[in-house]
């Protein structure tokens, strides 16, 4: 198994944990929930795209967009968090740069990417 597919949130009470517990960090794209496990184990990621984003060939794509993003970018995280990343319905109208944009954005504002990753 490949380390990007180990570190993918799948259970439904991992999500709701991230939902309920963590932090929330939002923009006009996408918003960011951010769970602190507290353990030595890698960042683990999960992705939420809601039916308001349109039928499934469009939230599909947007998921291939945010897995596209961030599975990058999963290296260069801190260990121990659980991130769930939801698109927002503007991130269809705005197109992959936006949204990709705005995923680092929201990693930096939770203090989790600093400048130096993101310029990569």
């Amino acid at each position: 198994m490949s380390p990007a597919r180990k570190a993918i949130l799948k259970r439904p009470d991992e999500f709701r944990r991230c939902y309920q517990e963590g932090k929330v960090y939002k923009n006009r794209v996408a918003v960011l929930h951010v769970y602190d496990r507290g353990d030595a184990e890698p960042a683990r990621v999960g992705f939420s795209v809601s039916r308001k984003l349109g039928k499934a060939v469009v939230r599909n794509r947007v998921k291939r967009w945010l897995r596209a993003i961030v599975f990058p970018l999963l290296p260069e995280l801190p260990h121990g968090y659980d991130l769930v990343f939801a698109a927002r319905t503007r991130a269809k109208v705005e197109g992959y740069w936006p949204l990709d944009r705005g995923i680092r954005e929201l990693l930096e504002k939770a203090g989790l990417l600093t400048k130096e990753a993101e310029s990569n």
